[in-house]
């Protein structure tokens, strides 16, 4: 199954860290979601490479159904994305239902046509790592998000954005974490000390401006996706 978490890597990245507020912005248009998923098929087609190689080649290019493949991800993903946009402007609202039903579809469409395709790809256990790194980082804020705007008021605007104080901060500080927690899964153990160094901006900043929000669910989240990656990877 590494082409299956080669494809949901390129599937995170493409709806969480490259899925930014000018993505977000022009995604209540049909080009804005037709470039979101344009860029997930792009990501891939990089995803195929075959990095174990040394020359990152691409071997896997002359088969047909992985272009197949690719191109029926890239339409679905448009599709869905239309459909999931225009029922929260229906509704007035995108809820944390929408989302998760959004993301199954997804992860579930590129299962199906993984297995259909039935090509094993060389073993890359880094490919299902990074996939855990990244849905760590930037997924579970938006996920931590979503739940709270569903149980406060029921859902948030139809094209959601994480409304946060000190957005370089943030954006510095997930870097930092996403670092440390590649690196833990490598087995370089000294990645805590990139955890450290985020958590440690985060608190000097809290102690000179008051309204600096502590991520503790974020943290908490992030270490615990870390540690069954680690205890995935040495087991």
């Amino acid at each position: 199954m590494d082409l299956f978490w080669r494809f949901l890597l390129a599937h995170f990245i493409a709806d969480f860290p490259l899925q930014n507020r000018a993505i977000r912005n022009i995604k209540h248009k049909w080009y804005g979601v037709l470039l979101h998923s344009l860029i997930f098929g792009i990501l891939c087609i990089f995803a195929i490479v075959n990095f174990g190689a040394g020359d990152f080649t691409w071997p896997y290019f002359y088969i047909p159904k992985i272009w197949l493949v690719i191109g029926i991800l890239t339409v679905s993903h448009f599709i869905i994305d239309r459909i999931k946009y225009l029922i929260a402007a229906r509704i007035g609202k995108e809820t944390l239902y929408l989302f998760l039903a959004d993301q199954v579809i997804h992860i579930g469409l590129i299962y199906l046509l993984v297995t259909w395709m039935g090509i094993i790809f060389p073993s890359r256990t880094y490919f299902r790592l990074l996939s855990l790194a990244v849905l760590a980082i930037w997924g579970l804020p938006i996920i931590i998000f979503l739940i709270k705007a569903q149980i406060k008021e029921g859902g948030t605007e139809p094209i959601a954005q994480i409304k946060e104080e000190w957005q370089r901060v943030a954006f510095f500080e997930r870097s930092l974490l996403f670092l440390g927690l590649v690196l833990g899964t490598l087995r370089a153990y000294f990645f805590f000390v990139f955890v450290a160094i985020a958590i440690i901006i985060r608190i000097l900043l809290k102690l000179n401006k008051d309204n600096v929000k502590i991520p503790v669910w974020e943290w908490i989240s992030t270490v615990f996706i870390a540690a069954i990656a680690i205890i995935l990877e040495i087991y």
